[in-house]
């Protein structure tokens, strides 16, 4: 669910109802307040998907992160936010990324 409120909170700040779009997905509106709750990833990436086709915005997950409210983020973001450097967040990231979802992993390799 740490993923999913910054997109139904970008969703709503672009003038958008995001209600038909979760019910799409199979995301019960009822459990986004609770940031412990879990969805498949599968329905994530689905309401992404369902959100470029409704807006018509290829960019629209930019545009999501660009409006969402910054009470619809979780602690790893303000963890990247604070970093020193870009290369500090890239690395914040690839620690916490497992607290978002558990079906990736990010990795950073430093080249040069």
């Amino acid at each position: 669910m740490r993923a999913i409120r910054p997109l139904v909170s970008g969703l709503i700040a672009l003038g958008y109802d995001p209600a038909p779009l979760l019910d799409k997905v199979g995301i019960d509106a009822l459990i986004l307040g609770d940031p412990d709750a879990r969805v498949p990833m599968a329905a994530g990436v689905g309401l992404l998907a369902l959100a470029v086709e409704r807006t018509g915005d290829t960019n629209i997950g930019f545009h999501l992160a660009q409006r969402a409210e910054p009470g619809s983020v979780d602690v790893h973001f303000y963890a990247m936010a604070s970093s020193s450097s870009l290369g500090a967040a890239y690395e914040r990231v690839c620690r916490y990324q497992r607290l978002i979802n558990d079906t990736s992993v990010v990795e950073l390799t430093v080249d040069g």
